[in-house]
C-alpha cells in the first residue's frame, strides 16, 4: 500500500492520474485475490470480497484529489454525491433511518409548535410586554396560602383612582344573552370598561371602539362592538350595520364597530363587547354595587417609567387600602393585591407543566431514535473499514474521515426533518384538537389565547435546529471511531468491533443501548403511572349516571321573550320535553355537574344554633333543582323525599341536602324535618330558614377528581332565579334528540335559541381531559421508545453475533451445546437492559414528581406502575435478543469455520 501511495503522490496531471490510479487500483486488487486463494478461499469468493473491499473507486479517487488540493466546494460537492450513493446502495438501512428521524424530530417539533402557541407566540396586542393583570387576593388562613380572587366595581374604581404605575385599566369579563335580530343566537358577550381596547392598542375594521364615554353612566349607553366573525356571519360583513341597532336579550343595542379579525378578546371567542355599565341590564341591578361580589377581571398598561417591580410595590400598598375600605366582617385575613405580566398569567399553570413533561418526552424519543441511528452508523462504519482504511492509505486526513461520515448522518438528519416537518403539519392540529379547551390564570381570568400549533417561522427555525443538533450527535462518534481505525489492520482483515472485543465484552453499542433503555424504562414507567391514575378516574362514581344524558342551556330572562314568567315557561318547556318519544326524565338545575361549583354560599344556621368561625367549613353548594331532575340524573334518593309539584309558589319552603351535608351537619342524626338556614337561598325575600325533606347521593360538581362538599337543593318553581341547565334521559342516542328538543323549547317560548348542547358523557371526558391528553400522549412516545429501544438491542446483538460467528464455532466445536449459547446471546443482550433498567427507574423515580398534578389516586413512587415499567422494558429487550440468540444457536460450526 505504501508503494501505490508513493506512486500517486509523484504523479501530476489529470489525466495520467487517473490512468495511473485506476491501474494501481486494479493491480492491488489482484493481489488481494491471490491472497486470499492461497489462504483457502475459493477464487470466486476471493474476487468477490476484493472487489468488495476496494468497491467505492470513486470514493479514493476523490480523496487522492483532495490531498491534491481540489477546493472544499469540490470536494464536499463529491462527498454528498458518494453519500447519495452509498444510501441508495443500502435502502433498509436508509428508510430505518429516515423513518426513526422524521418521527423523533416530527413529535418534537409539534409539541414544541403546541408550546410556543401557549407560552412564547407573543400576544397579538401593542407593546404585550407592558400589559399587566392586576388581581386581588385572600387567605383563608393567615399562614395559608394567598388565592386569587376577581374584582368588585367598588374596589376596582379604589385602586384606578389610587395607582399611578399605569397608564390606564380596565375590567372585563364574560356573560351571554339572547340575539334575537334574525334567527335567535346565544352569544358571548364580554363587559368591558371604557379604556378597554384603548389599553390593549386594538383599532376596529369598522365603526369606532368603546370609549371612557360609553361607560360612564349605568344603563345610559346602550352600544356594542361587534366581533369580525358575528359580523359576516350574522350581518353578511355588511357596514351599514354601523349606527343600527340590534335586538340583544330584549334590548335594543346600537352597533357602533367591528374588531377586527384576528381579536377575539381576552376572555377568548366574544360575540360582541358592551360597557360594563350596561351589565346591571343583563345581569341585575346591584352587579356594580356590591363590594364583595368579584366577578371581573383587570388589565393595565405600565407608564413607560414604571417597572413591574414598583407595580407590585404600589399594588401591595392599593390591596392594604382597599382591604382597610372594604373589609367584610365575616372576612378572616387581609386581602391583598399585586400585578403579573400579562402572558405569565394566560395559560393555566398546570397545563403549563403538561406541555413541558410531554416537550421532554418526545426529546427522549427523539434521543432514543438517534442513539439508535447512531449505533446504526456504528456498525456501517464497522463494515465499511476497508473502505475507510484504503482512503486513509490512499492520502485522506483524519478530517476527511470524520467529514464523510458526518456529511452521512447530516444528509440523513436534514431528509429525516423534512419529512419530520410533515409529520408535525398533520400532527400538529390533532394536538389541538385532543389538547386540554381551556386554561385560566390568577384572579378569574380565562386566557387561552388563539394557541392553535401552527408551523410558523419560529417553529421552523427550531425544526431545524432539532435536524442540525441531531445529525451532529448521530455521526460525531461513529465519525471519530472511523477516524481511529488502523487502515494495516482493516486492509489485513482484523475485525474491529463496535460491541466489543470479544463475545460478552462492553463496547460502545452496547453503552448506547444503556442509555436507551434508561430513557425508555423512564417513559414507560410516566405512562404506566398516569394509565393507572385515568383508570381510577374512570372507575370513580361520579354520584350520577351520566350515559344517554342530553344537557342544553337556555337563557329566558327575567321578563321572558315572549312574555312569559321564566317559572312558567320551565314548566311548560319540561312537560313538552316529557312528552318526546324516548325521553325518560327532563329536569333543570343551575348548572351540570363537573363543570365547577355554580353558586356558593355559606351556612348560617342549624335548627336554632347559629353557625359562625372558619368560612370554609361552611361553604355550601346551592342548586336550583325542578322535579325530575334527580330522575334524569340517576341520582339515588337515601332518606325522605325529592321534590314534585307540590313545591309550587306559596307552597312551604323546604330544601334536599346531599349526603356529604347530612352527615357533617347533622352528624349520627336523621336530618328530614330538621331546620337549615343558608345566606342565600335564592328564595324570594331572601335568607330564611327551611326544612329538610330528603337526603340524595353526593353528586361531584367541581370536576371528576374533587370529592363532593356540602350541597343543597331548592325547588326551581320556588326560586327567584332561573334554571337555564336542562337535562334529559333518553332511552336511547342522546344526540338524536337535539331537535326534538330545540322544537319543544319553541313550543314554550319561540323566541328562545338553545346553547351549550352536550351530553353529559362528554361533558365527563372534557372534566379528564387534561390527564386524558397527557396519558394519550405519553403512552405513545413511551410506546415508540420501547419500539425503539427493542430495535436497537436487536440491531446490535445480531450485528454482534454475526461479527462473531467464528467465535461462537468455536465454542461449539469445544462442546458448547445450543442452550448455552442461547443463553450466552441472550445475557449479552439483557446486560445492557438490566443496567439502562437500574439507571431509568432511579431517573423515573426523580422525575415522577413532576406527574404530581396529573395523577390522582396514585403516588409518583406506585410500586406497581415502576414494576410495569421495568416488566415490559425488560419483556421488550428478551423478545429482541431471542432472535439473535436463536440465530447463534442453529449457526453449522463446521461450515462456519471453513468459511473462515
Amino acid at each position: 500500500m505504501a508503494r501505490l501511495r508513493d506512486s500517486l503522490r509523484v504523479l501530476f496531471g489529470r489525466a495520467r492520474f487517473e490512468r495511473e490510479m485506476d491501474e494501481e487500483l486494479t493491480s492491488h486488487i489482484e493481489m488481494m485475490t491471490e491472497d486470499l486463494v492461497q489462504g483457502g478461499i475459493p477464487e470466486p469468493e476471493a474476487l468477490r470480497r476484493a472487489r468488495a473491499s476496494f468497491g467505492a473507486v470513486e470514493g479514493f479517487k476523490q480523496d487522492a484529489r483532495e490531498a491534491r488540493g481540489v477546493e472544499w466546494s469540490d470536494a464536499i460537492g463529491r462527498e454528498l454525491r458518494h453519500t447519495g450513493r452509498a444510501l441508495r446502495r443500502s435502502p433498509g438501512y436508509t428508510v430505518v433511518a429516515l423513518l426513526t428521524l422524521a418521527i423523533g424530530i416530527g413529535g418534537t417539533t409539534a409539541i414544541f409548535s403546541l408550546i410556543d402557541g401557549l407560552l412564547f407566540k407573543p400576544l397579538p396586542f401593542r407593546e404585550p410586554d407592558r400589559l399587566v393583570n392586576l388581581f386581588i387576593s385572600a387567605r383563608e388562613s393567615p399562614t395559608g396560602p394567598a388565592n386569587p380572587f376577581p374584582w368588585s366595581y367598588p374596589k376596582y374604581r379604589l385602586t384606578e383612582r389610587t395607582a399611578t404605575s399605569f397608564e390606564a385599566m380596565a375590567g372585563f369579563s364574560s356573560g351571554d344573552a339572547n340575539l334575537l335580530t334574525g334567527e335567535p343566537e346565544r352569544v358571548r358577550i364580554e363587559y368591558v370598561s371604557g379604556d378597554y381596547f384603548r389599553i390593549l392598542g386594538v383599532s376596529p375594521a369598522v365603526g369606532r371602539a368603546l370609549d371612557r364615554s360609553d361607560d360612564s353612566i349605568p344603563k345610559a349607553h346602550p352600544v356594542a362592538v361587534l366581533s369580525n366573525g358575528l359580523w359576516r356571519r350574522r350581518f353578511g360583513a355588511d357596514s351599514a350595520i354601523i349606527g343600527r341597532p340590534i335586538t340583544l336579550g330584549g334590548h335594543q343595542i346600537v352597533v357602533v364597530g367591528v374588531a377586527p379579525r384576528s381579536f377575539a378578546g381576552l376572555s377568548n371567542g366574544v360575540d360582541l363587547w358592551l360597557p360594563m355599565m350596561m351589565a346591571p341590564l343583563f345581569e341585575y341591578d346591584g352587579v356594580n354595587e356590591e363590594a364583595q361580589n368579584h366577578w371581573f377581571s383587570v388589565v393595565a398598561r405600565l407608564r413607560p417609567a414604571a417597572t413591574l417591580a414598583t407595580a407590585r410595590s404600589e399594588m401591595a400598598t392599593v390591596g392594604r387600602q382597599v382591604d382597610g375600605q372594604f373589609r367584610d366582617s365575616d372576612q378572616g385575613a387581609a386581602w391583598s393585591a399585586t400585578a403579573e405580566p400579562l402572558a405569565a398569567v394566560r395559560v393555566d399553570p398546570a397545563v403549563s407543566r403538561a406541555s413541558w413533561i410531554l416537550f421532554a418526552a418526545t426529546g427522549a424519543v427523539l434521543l432514543i431514535g438517534a442513539i439508535n441511528l447512531a449505533n446504526l452508523l456504528l456498525i456501517r462504519a464497522n463494515g465499511r473499514r476497508r473502505e475507510l482504511a484504503v482512503r486513509t492509505a490512499l492520502g485522506a486526513s483524519r478530517g476527511t474521515i470524520v467529514r464523510h461520515v458526518l456529511l452521512e448522518s447530516l444528509t440523513l438528519s436534514i431528509a429525516g426533518g423534512a419529512i419530520g416537518v410533515g409529520v408535525a403539519w398533520v400532527t400538529a392540529p390533532a394536538l389541538a384538537a385532543l389538547g386540554p379547551k381551556s386554561g385560566g390564570g390568577p384572579g378569574g381570568t380565562s386566557y387561552l389565547f388563539d394557541a392553535t400549533p401552527t408551523l410558523d417561522g419560529r417553529v421552523l427555525l427550531f425544526a431545524l435546529a432539532a435536524t442540525i443538533v441531531t445529525g451532529l450527535l448521530v455521526g460525531l462518534w461513529p465519525a471519530w471511531r472511523a477516524s481511529r481505525q488502523p487502515a494495516a489492520g482493516a486492509l489485513h482483515d482484523v475485525r474491529i468491533t463496535v460491541g466489543g472485543g470479544r463475545l460478552g465484552q462492553w463496547g460502545a453499542a452496547q453503552a448506547l443501548v444503556l442509555t436507551e433503555a434508561a430513557l425508555a424504562v423512564a417513559l414507560v414507567t410516566g405512562a404506566v403511572l398516569l394509565v393507572r391514575s385515568f383508570t381510577k378516574l374512570t372507575q370513580l362514581d361520579l354520584g350520577f349516571r351520566p350515559d344517554h344524558v342530553l344537557t342544553f342551556r337556555v337563557s329566558p330572562g327575567t321578563d321572558g321573550v315572549a312574555g312569559r314568567d321564566p317559572v312558567q315557561f320551565r314548566s311548560v318547556a319540561l312537560a313538552a320535553l316529557r312528552t318526546i318519544p324516548g325521553v325518560e326524565a327532563a329536569g333543570t338545575n343551575l348548572c351540570p355537574p363537573l363543570q365547577g361549583p355554580c353558586s356558593i354560599s355559606v351556612v348560617t344556621g342549624i335548627d336554632d344554633r347559629t353557625l359562625k368561625g372558619n368560612e370554609a367549613d361552611r361553604r355550601i353548594g346551592v342548586h336550583v333543582a325542578s322535579p325530575g331532575y334527580f330522575d334524569a340524573l340517576r341520582v339515588p334518593t337515601l332518606a325522605g323525599r325529592v321534590f314534585d309539584d307540590r313545591g309550587r309558589p306559596g307552597a312551604a319552603r323546604a330544601v334536599v341536602v346531599n349526603e356529604t351535608a347530612a352527615k357533617r351537619l347533622w352528624p349520627g342524626q336523621n336530618p328530614i324535618g330538621e331546620q337549615l338556614r343558608v345566606a342565600t337561598f335564592y328564595f324570594s325575600g331572601g335568607a330564611s330558614t327551611v326544612a329538610v325533606i330528603g337526603v340524595v347521593g353526593d353528586v361531584r360538581y367541581a370536576s371528576a377528581t374533587e370529592p363532593a362538599g356540602l350541597d343543597v337543593y331548592v325547588p326551581a318553581l320556588q326560586a327567584t332565579v332561573a334554571p337555564s341547565t336542562f337535562l334529559v334521559r333518553t332511552a336511547g342516542n342522546p344526540l338524536g334528540m337535539v331537535e326534538a328538543a330545540r322544537r319543544a323549547i319553541r313550543s314554550a317560548d319561540p323566541g328562545l335559541p338553545i346553547y351549550n348542547v352536550r351530553t353529559m358523557d362528554e361533558i365527563s371526558r372534557i372534566s379528564t381531559g387534561r390527564i386524558r391528553f397527557a396519558t394519550t400522549l405519553l403512552g405513545t412516545f413511551a410506546a415508540m421508545a420501547l419500539l425503539l429501544a427493542a430495535i436497537g438491542v436487536y440491531g446490535v446483538l445480531a450485528y454482534s453475533v454475526s461479527e462473531r460467528a467464528r467465535e461462537i464455532a468455536v465454542r461449539m466445536a469445544l462442546g458448547a451445546d445450543r442452550s448455552e449459547v442461547t443463553r450466552l446471546v441472550l445475557s449479552l443482550g439483557m446486560a445492557p437492559i438490566a443496567a439502562g433498567l437500574v439507571v431509568g427507574l432511579g431517573g423515573a423515580l426523580a422525575g415522577s414528581r413532576l406527574l404530581q398534578g396529573l395523577l390522582y389516586g396514585v403516588e409518583p413512587g406506585d410500586p406497581a406502575s415502576f414494576g410495569a415499567g421495568a416488566l415490559a422494558l425488560a419483556a421488550a429487550g428478551l423478545l429482541a435478543s431471542w432472535m439473535p440468540a436463536r440465530r447463534a444457536a442453529g449457526l453449522d460450526p463446521n461450515r462456519v469455520l471453513r468459511e473462515e
